[in-house]
């Protein structure tokens, strides 16, 4: 007669890779940021010379992320750990997705801002100096200000800045999905 134990299947988490399932996951997430970008921006929604709608990319961005993590966390969870993930294991497949997903990103952004949309930073700094001038700024501290903005919007600085958000965010919304999707194997 067989126990109940001998039939209880472990899975080792340490032994399933998270690599090739955060690589799909992390395409998907960029794959959605870029249609965002360029659905909002198509049909005018954010105007980066007024700062109208800039939020509208952020919001979304995050609902799209949190729906990313729940799909990716329940795969792996469920198909690939026997139903069982610890919430460090949900962080880490976050983490993973975001830098996979900076990266792409980064690369879009590069694309983006430098061969299809010219514009947007120019556009954008024009704003931000309207903002500063109406802070009360003197011309001085607009001037240093503005030199501290034109170094983070160089090339290099927002390929660098993508994948750090990217696993900054999905590292945090990881904390509240992961919190939710874990759930322990029973002790044998």
């Amino acid at each position: 007669m067989n126990s109940l134990d001998e039939n209880v299947d472990f899975i080792d988490q340490v032994d399933v890779p998270v690599r090739p399932l955060a690589m799909r996951y992390g395409g998907i997430a960029a794959l959605a940021f870029i249609a965002i970008t360029l659905l909002l921006d198509t049909i005018g929604l954010v105007n980066y010379s007024t700062g109208e709608g800039l939020y509208y990319p952020s919001i979304l961005a995050a609902l799209a992320t949190i729906a990313i993590l729940y799909f990716a966390i329940k795969q792996h969870r469920d198909e690939e750990l026997g139903g069982y993930i610890t919430f460090g294991r949900c962080v880490k497949l976050a983490a993973l997705i975001g830098l996979f997903s900076g990266v792409l990103i980064g690369i879009f952004a590069f694309a983006y801002h430098n061969f299809i949309r010219p514009d947007i930073i120019p556009a954008m700094m024009e704003f931000q100096t309207a903002q500063w001038e109406e802070a009360g700024m003197t011309e001085e501290q607009i001037e240093q200000a503005r030199g501290m903005t034109e170094m983070f919007t160089t090339p290099i600085a927002q390929f660098i800045s993508s994948i750090l958000n990217g696993v900054f965010w999905n590292v945090l919304l990881s904390l509240i999905v992961g919190a939710i999707m874990k759930k322990t194997q029973p002790m044998v």
